[in-house]
């Protein structure tokens, strides 16, 4: 083994450790977050004590915890302390994957399977609770047109939702769909993405990422589906109810480390 081989071997390893460990902190953190909105939520509910603790319970809790910041929204999948100070000392470079959510819950919309009748449906809830949505999706989204018109060859598209990532420096494209992942999706996407890094991008920004949420997906054809097309599009699915105990623990047994 040289000298090169060496600095070869550790920063393969150095990268691929501290991918697991985030993929491992991020899955705890989500897990947690899951449990305590579940926990509040049944206490808001049901708790004997709720009505002397009313709008303050969140604040209180704060106080006899030591957390600082407690929400049941803002630190779902992602710990946004720890991210922005990774980014200020540039320990490794961020990536597209790294802001993405996984998975996306959406049960402050306050709409059910029934409310879900067309995408403009959970378009227009989302624009609602813009806010909710933006501490969802991760930090550093910056919301900048609905319904973004693309027009090419004569023909006019329209891309649901676009956020430029403050982080990242690069458009995120967001698509909505009120059914499970279906091929053609990927490929709409795609094609979004090239638009926007034909005509949209600027010189210092990077390649745009696209975000397709969908309501079910299954993994092997979401493989073959985006094979060859643009690495930055991601598939998620997305949940307009809190998880039930045993989905959270499904889903903690079932988790790729």
């Amino acid at each position: 083994m040289d000298f090169e081989a060496l600095v070869k071997h550790i920063s393969t390893m150095q990268s691929t450790l501290q991918a697991q460990a985030a993929h491992a902190v991020n899955l705890a953190l989500t897990a947690r977050n899951w449990l305590m909105d579940c926990y509040i939520v049944e206490f808001e509910q049901n708790g004997e004590d709720r009505a002397a603790y009313g709008e303050q319970l969140l604040k209180k809790l704060e106080q006899r915890l030591n957390v600082k910041g407690l929400n049941e929204r803002s630190g779902l999948s992602k710990n946004k302390e720890a991210l922005s100070a990774l980014v200020q000392r540039q320990a490794m470079p961020l990536q597209p994957k790294d802001i993405i959510n996984t998975p996306v819950t959406l049960e402050f919309l306050g709409l059910n399977d029934r409310a879900l009748v067309t995408e403009n449906d959970l378009e227009q809830s989302i624009l609602d609770n813009l806010q909710h949505f933006l501490l969802e999706m991760g930090h550093g989204f910056c919301f900048e047109a609905r319904q973004k018109r693309i027009l090419i060859d004569g023909d006019y598209f329209f891309a649901d939702l676009v956020f430029y990532h403050r982080i990242l420096k690069c458009h995120v494209i967001v698509e909505l769909k009120i059914d499970k992942f279906r091929h053609e999706y990927a490929s709409q996407l795609n094609l979004y993405l090239n638009y926007f890094k034909a005509e949209v991008m600027q010189p210092d920004d990077n390649p745009p990422v696209g975000i397709l949420l969908c309501t079910e997906k299954g993994d092997t054809l979401v493989k073959y589906a985006t094979a060859g097309l643009d690495p930055n599009i991601f598939v998620q699915k997305y949940m307009i109810e809190l998880p039930t105990e045993e989905e959270i623990k499904k889903f903690i047994s079932t988790a790729n480390y």
